[in-house]
């Protein structure tokens, strides 16, 4: 059993000294040429990393020549340059046909970080505030909450899998070098979204279900009429005792039940 989240959890910083493997996949911007850097570094497949480093100086004839193989190789390449002290702290891929990612990048400047969430179509795809900063390192429950408002990843989910939360779950992948759960994180609050939206869906339905239909004489709050159920009407002989005088249209107007009637003397 996997131990519980800590959304209380906090890096020390942003912006240690790194080895250089972690360094290098950090300036990597494509997600799958990033994969395979760290696989290779992870196997101690030196000589293959050095051969791909090369490789990632890649001109834009190449990367348009590398793409063509398969928009898979599109992922992250577009993401903006980070800017001069800049780190990215964390990234979300999705297994769109182009791979896209979206990421977090932070920075320091007179004791405050700076972060700023970013996309490959220059801003289009975020929603809410991308922009924010603190004075010491996000927990991993606010850096999950500041990245999934910005960028809202479960109302794409929610368009694209509807109430299948297994094939929404499988279409994504969070990574950060600071946030170890934060993959984990964004799983479970998936997760709980789509059985909150199932469970509403069920609860409405049930509703639907139980509501008998709208009896026509009662009160709509729309139209403000009372409702005539269970009054009696009052008999010709009774409204004249009552001195009201009655033309044949008042008959036919005060009740149907009257209304077939002929009025007297005719």
């Amino acid at each position: 059993m996997k131990p519980k989240i800590d959304l209380r959890y906090r890096p020390r910083t942003y912006f240690r000294p790194q080895k250089l493997e972690t360094y290098l996949l950090s300036k990597v911007k494509g997600a799958v040429l990033r994969k395979k850097l760290r696989a290779l570094f992870d196997e101690g497949r030196h000589a293959e990393v050095r051969q791909l480093v090369g490789d990632l100086a890649f001109s834009a004839s190449d990367r348009k020549a590398l793409e063509s193989i398969h928009p898979m190789y599109m992922g992250g390449n577009y993401l903006p340059d980070a800017e001069g002290g800049e780190v990215e702290i964390a990234r979300i891929s999705i297994r769109s046909t182009t791979f896209d990612v979206t990421s977090v990048y932070a920075r320091t400047e007179d004791g405050t970080i700076h972060y700023r969430v970013v996309d490959e179509y220059g801003g289009n795809t975020l929603h809410g505030p991308s922009e924010t900063q603190t004075t010491e390192p996000m927990t991993l429950g606010e850096i999950a909450e500041f990245f999934m408002t910005a960028w809202p990843l479960i109302s794409l989910l929610e368009m694209n899998f509807e109430d299948d939360v297994e094939s929404a779950l499988g279409f994504f992948s969070a990574d950060s070098d600071f946030y170890p759960d934060l993959d984990r994180l964004c799983g479970q609050r998936v997760r709980k979204h789509f059985r909150k939206r199932k469970a509403d869906a069920a609860r409405t339905l049930k509703g639907q279900q139980m509501t008998s239909p709208e009896d026509p004489f009662s009160v709509h709050p729309s139209r403000g009429k009372p409702s005539t159920k269970g009054l009696k009407y009052a008999s010709v002989e009774e409204l004249k005792a009552l001195g009201i005088p009655l033309e044949p249209v008042l008959i036919i107007s005060l009740s149907p039940a009257l209304s077939s009637k002929r009025s007297p003397g005719k």
